[in-house]
């Protein structure tokens, strides 16, 4: 829940710094991990609905296959007693995760 909060200050700190602006900006917020973009999404809700310009996309990687957004965000918090980072073993998943910003 920690990493949650810090993507939510970021996506608030982003949105803070775009609102006035008149350019489009989406933010994708990315995760290999099913809970954790459920998570994120519950925390941001719907504030970032219905806004002329501002988006925010939450979604798992293969959620986010063949999609881009002017900034990604990228969670990778550990799910398992081990610590490791399972998602990392898949080359694809990985190229998928580092190349959906413009």
């Amino acid at each position: 829940m920690v990493e949650v909060a810090v993507i939510i200050k970021v996506v608030n700190n982003l949105y803070k710094e775009w609102n006035g602006s008149k350019q489009k900006l989406i933010i994708g917020v990315i995760s290999p991990y099913t809970a954790q973009v459920i998570a994120v999404q519950e925390k941001i809700g719907k504030k970032y609905e219905n806004l002329d310009g501002f988006a925010v996309k939450v979604k798992s990687i293969e959620g986010f296959q063949g999609g881009e957004a002017d900034i990604i965000i990228l969670s990778t918090v550990r799910c398992n007693s081990d610590g490791s980072i399972s998602f990392a073993s898949n080359y694809g998943r990985i190229n998928v995760a580092l190349t959906r910003a413009r």
